[in-house]
């Protein structure tokens, strides 16, 4: 399988050298590096080319107008080759056996179309980003991956977030070609990973965690979400949830939904290996909105009862 890593910068220049280092240093190789630079005002693209332009792995797209991470997203996909596709932001950097370990999950797991690791957050001033880890065996790796099931149906009804930041997140192919390109470049100026997550549920990704803290999320005060909570105010949430209902809208169209997906609920819970009380309440909530048949919905919420008690240890 050809492996691309895609890289967006914008002003990292105190960070990009390390997340390119870490995609450079794997226990084995990238195919392909793509770093597309959003029109940085700092040093950043003069740098990256001054020590990248030649390098056999990396492609540098320097683009002419800043447009944000989703532009970044559209641009370094169109320019990518991988059967995989894996995130990187310019201010967090990977495990050396991240992608050793990711691809050992996607040839043990074939159906899996979406995968996303556990952050390790660490401070911008760190010397070290990881503890020493051993490299494991496949079935070390397995029994660490827990396989989430699809997430169409929760994604529309209720916004189940089934994924994580930028950084951990990889897709096949197949499923991002479902998702981009995306148009609308000023919802998404940053973010964008919403679009990663909400998109790969809407076009059907089977999706897959693993348990593993083998992505460093560097924790400083320019994070665009982490590190400026403040800034979630009543209005800026309400502004999200617009980008998102119009995210949605243009995806299911594009996939050509029909309006009501609530019966899915049974049938898409019975997906997830081991789901939690939680989940179990999300997809309830699903189902108790179907206009269907009272029995018909009874049936189907002791469909799903069932399939808690089976998975429940």
């Amino acid at each position: 399988m050809k492996t691309t890593c895609l890289i967006n910068n914008f002003n990292y220049e105190r960070f990009v050298f390390d997340a390119i280092e870490s995609a450079l240093n794997q226990s084995i190789s990238f195919d392909e590096i793509i770093i597309v630079d959003d029109c940085s005002t700092d040093n950043s693209l003069q740098m990256l080319k001054d020590k990248f332009l030649n390098h056999p792995q990396i492609k540098i797209i320097a683009k002419e107008i800043n447009e944000g991470q989703l532009s970044s997203f559209n641009s370094g996909f169109l320019a990518s080759s991988g059967d995989l596709i894996f995130f990187l932001d310019s201010d967090d950097v990977y495990h050396a056996q991240y992608l050793k370990t990711a691809i050992s999950i996607y040839r043990e797991k074939k159906e899996c179309d979406f995968l996303f690791f556990q952050c390790y957050e660490f401070n911008d001033e760190a010397s070290r980003y990881f503890e020493a880890t051993q490299d494991m065996t496949i079935s070390d790796v397995v029994k660490h991956t827990q396989d989430l099931g699809y997430s169409l149906a929760s994604a529309l009804c209720c916004r189940e977030y089934v994924g994580g930041p930028t950084s951990g997140l990889s897709m096949r192919r197949s499923i991002v070609e479902k998702i981009f390109p995306i148009p609308y470049l000023e919802d998404w100026r940053t973010r964008a990973d919403d679009c990663l997550v909400f998109g790969a549920s809407i076009v059907k990704a089977k999706k897959f965690q693993a348990n593993l803290p083998l992505i460093g999320y560097r924790i400083h005060g320019n994070n665009s979400h982490y590190g400026n909570k403040s800034k979630l105010n009543s209005s800026v949430y309400y502004q999200r949830q617009v980008s998102l209902k119009r995210l949605f809208l243009f995806l299911c169209q594009r996939m050509n939904y029909p309006d009501n997906m609530f019966d899915l609920a049974p049938f898409e819970f019975k997906t997830i290996d081991k789901p939690t009380w939680r989940i179990l309440w999300v997809y309830i909530r699903i189902y108790l909105h179907d206009k269907g048949l009272l029995n018909g919905r009874i049936y189907g919420i002791l469909v799903m009862l069932k399939h808690m008690l089976r998975s429940t240890p």
